[in-house]
């Protein structure tokens, strides 16, 4: 869904390997709940997982190999700090799966509740709980970001034409 956008995509190669768009925003069901899986590097596009969650994804799941970031810790953290933030902006738990990498069980609020280093292998788990509601980001998208722009535009123009009839005014002397 995202060529469009980002046509670069269609265009990535790792590993000889080559990517292809989809074009559908798939909503698993499963008996305990609703889930969207995002896959590696697709965590990094807050529209996507914002998608999952408007077609009912209740929570998210991105399955990744991070071995083609290599052995930067810095890269794994600011990765991780990406998929972090997708189940803030959703109010939604995310479970990061990894083959290479840290994978880790990430709540709502950006809080880890459990997680497997870097290097491990194994199997984590913690209680999860199945949200519906949406965010304002998930509801009005970019929308909201602009509102406060505007408003705090609107509100510097107001102080500068008040500062400029101040100053037209004549002063009054007591």
């Amino acid at each position: 869904p995202f060529v469009q956008k980002h046509s670069g995509i269609q265009k990535l190669r790792l590993r000889d390997i080559v990517f292809s768009p989809g074009s559908e925003f798939t909503v698993f069901k499963a008996p305990w709940g609703k889930f969207s899986a995002i896959i590696c590097f697709e965590a990094l596009f807050p529209d996507l997982s914002r998608k999952f969650v408007q077609e009912g994804a209740e929570f998210l799941i991105n399955i990744s190999n991070d071995i083609d970031l290599g052995d930067a810790r810095l890269i794994h953290k600011l990765n991780n700090a990406m998929v972090i933030f997708r189940a803030i902006e959703n109010y939604r738990y995310l479970v990061k799966c990894n083959r290479y990498g840290e994978g880790f069980i990430v709540n709502p609020f950006g809080v880890i509740v459990n997680r497997i280093g870097l290097d491990k292998q194994g199997t984590i788990s913690a209680k999860v709980r199945l949200y519906r509601n949406r965010t304002l980001y998930v509801r009005f998208g970019y929308l909201f970001p602009y509102f406060v722009m505007i408003a705090a535009f609107a509100l510097l123009a107001w102080q500068f034409i008040l500062g400029c009839f101040k100053r037209l005014l004549p002063h009054r002397h007591s």
